[in-house]
């Protein structure tokens, strides 16, 4: 219930570190074509550095 409560929302916040947010993240581009909507990280700027 959480999960398609949150591919639902417009816009998300959270850290592209965590399997979840990254399963998140995946859904909302795939299923729900949201990949243009904001997805803010609040996680640090390193955690850029080897994201695929």
């Amino acid at each position: 219930m959480q999960l398609w409560m949150a591919v639902e929302c417009d816009g998300f916040v959270g850290n592209r570190n965590s399997n979840w947010n990254k399963l998140i993240d995946s859904i909302r581009c795939t299923l729900m074509d949201k990949c243009r909507l904001p997805y803010l990280d609040a996680g640090y700027s390193g955690d850029w550095l080897h994201f695929p």
